[in-house]
């Protein structure tokens, strides 16, 4: 299995944090409950051998991988900005944006909040592909 998770994950934090979401609150994994906003997380969903590209190597070629990213913050403007940052900084890493869609926040409607899902093709070389 091709797993660039981590380098992945530390990409989009470094442009997220502390700029616009404060250190501590933008993780890797599913989160209940924020102590403070703004808040997300970028957590790989999926992830599964492209077999139209496969070859005859005892090693996967190609990886089809699925990320997904919530933001959470006080205003719908703000979850804005921070979901723009992690689509861009992702698009560049040559993932496709499959949806990014408000979503009403049940826990608190006080706390607005953006679901983003983001899909590529990553080689045995970490190498990017749309």
């Amino acid at each position: 299995m091709n797993d660039y998770e981590i380098d992945i994950f530390d990409a989009v934090y470094e442009v997220i944090v502390p700029e616009l979401i404060p250190e501590g609150n933008f993780r890797s994994e599913y989160t209940p409950v924020f102590e403070s906003f703004p808040a997300g997380t970028l957590i790989r969903m999926d992830s599964f051998p492209d077999w139209q590209r496969e070859s005859t190597d005892s090693n996967e070629d190609l990886t089809i991988d699925t990320y997904e990213s919530h933001v959470y913050a006080l205003s719908m403007d703000d979850c804005k900005t921070i979901a723009n940052t992690i689509a861009e900084r992702m698009r560049q890493m040559n993932f496709r944006r499959l949806t990014m869609r408000p979503v009403l926040n049940g826990n608190d409607t006080s706390v607005s909040q953006i679901v983003m899902r983001f899909e590529h093709r990553i080689n045995n070389k970490g190498q990017m592909f749309r």
